[in-house]
């Protein structure tokens, strides 16, 4: 495209865009979160300091940012619930265990579920990385939302995914994680969090952080900034 989102309201042009890209798109993914915030924020200033993703967000100060971030994972285990029981009822059966592996998944990451010892055997995470690297290359993270809500959703996604893995190999009573594992937890958290009621969680979640801004604040872009309270 001509412009590229980083943010409600915030463009550069593709060619900028472009350039980063090709500077980041091999690094980690906290360093990539990272970059882009701060290609957010030298956006922000050549705006002469405006605030455009807080047009249109009834702001308020009376909002925790990181209660919402507290309450993400159980927002998406409701979500995964409603699927399960409506592909239940269609008789779908892989939908609903794929949706109830990813609520267990999230409940997982989030510590409020805990599992036996595991740990990743060599080459185990191989296929995260071709997964990420897949996902920036095609750009997913501006085409389908803006740059900063985009990088948000694959944090999320890597982090379930990660955390089914362990599940699978828990269930299945090893405690190496091998490389499988995590290929099959990413196509099943990448089917689940790409479903309407997920998607549409997600956005809410999305929405909230940024109405949650005042002017001034340090913008959380999420889902997010790669500030502690919001991803970990």
């Amino acid at each position: 495209p001509a412009a590229v989102a980083l943010g409600p309201g915030v463009f550069v042009s593709a060619r900028r865009y472009l350039d980063w890209h090709r500077a980041h798109r091999h690094a980690p993914l906290a360093e990539v979160v990272a970059a882009a915030a701060k290609l957010t924020e030298a956006r922000l200033g050549e705006l002469a300091g405006t605030r455009p993703w807080l047009d249109g967000w009834p702001a308020s100060s009376t909002v925790d940012v990181g209660l919402l971030r507290e309450a993400l994972p159980s927002q998406i285990a409701s979500a995964c619930a409603w699927i399960t029981r409506e592909a239940a009822q269609r008789g779908g059966l892989v939908e609903q265990e794929q949706a109830e592996l990813v609520r267990k998944a999230a409940l997982i990451d989030h510590g409020a579920v805990r599992l036996p010892p595991t740990h990743f055997v060599d080459g185990a995470l191989d296929a995260e990385r071709v997964a990420l690297l897949g996902a920036l290359a095609d750009h997913r993270a501006v085409i389908d939302y803006d740059l900063m809500q985009g990088l948000g959703r694959i944090v999320i996604w890597l982090r379930c995914a990660r955390a089914l893995a362990r599940l699978r190999a828990a269930q299945a009573g090893r405690r190496p994680v091998h490389g499988q594992d995590v290929n099959d937890a990413l196509v099943v958290t990448h089917r689940m969090l790409r479903t309407a009621p997920l998607d549409h969680t997600l956005r809410a979640a999305h929405a909230a952080v940024r109405a949650a801004l005042v002017t001034g604040d340090t913008p959380p872009a999420w889902i997010g900034v790669p500030a502690p309270h919001l991803v970990g």
